[in-house]
């Protein structure tokens, strides 16, 4: 009797445990029926200079009475549909903007990086009930194919060279990637420089960054940015043609130039000496000269 007392009462103490917990579920299933009143977020995702379509869904069998879609941050309304009246486009949407109440979509024509960020559709069916659709706009950019440069380094046969790439017209901003084959270890490359120029007017960023490798043997080397990848490229090739057994000419030219003007001034001393009045003239008999070569006979 007193083990069936005791159960008795443990199950008359879990019955009310029992239905709290049933009334806490059935109030959790009930907020979250509720939860797209307050907004659901999507991402949606666009190209820069291209067209997206940005979502109010709705149903459409009920007919809608007003659909509004705004930019959160900064707040500003975009473009918008009621059934009773005309809506105009904010200044900066016009011709770049379409809605479509019948079937909840609104048409954004030319993004740019400015559009990107949080956005709302806030509609009422003709239940008379408001509903808000929060998502996220997210905008991107192709960065061009990068441009690698080889820069030798002048330095004391140590195989060190500079390596610059770049590529511009990309968002959002990116780094570099660099790869290297063979693959060399991290002390014999660093980067030197870095820069990332936003432009002011599309937004959009120009990267470029210069490393240096020290490296005595050949290596070939790409870098990427965005996905966009270079071809590998081989550098710091250290390798020396080799010598040559002829003669180098410049030298044996050089070599030859004094030489060439001593015969030249010793020809020209030998011809002004004949051409000269002394050599030429004739020794006759009045000469003391004369007089002593004919009483020496």
């Amino acid at each position: 009797m007193n083990g069936s007392g005791l159960k008795t009462d443990v199950t008359q103490g879990l019955a009310p445990m029992f239905l709290m917990n049933c009334c806490c579920l059935l109030s959790v299933l009930v907020c979250l029926a509720t939860l797209p009143q307050l907004g659901t977020l999507e991402e949606v995702k666009a190209q820069v200079g291209g067209y997206v379509r940005l979502p109010c869904y709705h149903n459409t069998s009920m007919g809608i009475i007003f659909m509004y879609i705004q930019k959160t941050t900064p707040e500003i309304f975009i473009n918008g549909y009621h059934f009773e009246k005309g809506i105009a486009p904010h200044l900066k949407y016009i011709n770049r903007t379409a809605v479509d109440h019948r079937t909840g979509w609104m048409d954004l024509w030319d993004v740019s990086v400015t559009d990107e960020g949080e956005y709302q559709c806030i509609f009422m069916e003709k239940t008379k009930e408001s509903k808000t659709l929060t998502f996220q706009l997210t905008v991107t950019a192709n960065y061009s194919e990068p441009v690698m440069t080889v820069i030798p380094k002048d330095r004391d046969d140590d195989g060190g060279c500079l390596i610059t790439c770049s590529s511009s017209g990309g968002y959002p901003n990116r780094s570099l990637e660099w790869t290297l084959q063979p693959e060399v270890a991290t002390t014999q490359w660093m980067v030197m420089n870095r820069s990332s120029v936003q432009d002011p007017i599309t937004m959009l960023y120009n990267v470029s960054w210069t490393i240096h490798i020290n490296s005595s043997q050949s290596l070939s080397v790409s870098c990427s940015v965005g996905g966009t990848v270079t071809q590998l490229q081989e550098i710091c090739n250290n390798k020396r043609p080799p010598e040559s057994d002829q003669p180098d000419m410049t030298v044996i030219v050089a070599s030859l130039v004094p030489a060439i003007l001593l015969i030249i001034g010793f020809i020209f001393i030998i011809r002004m000496h004949k051409c000269s009045p002394v050599a030429n003239s004739p020794v006759t008999g009045d000469e003391p000269g004369s007089r002593e070569l004919e009483s020496l006979t």
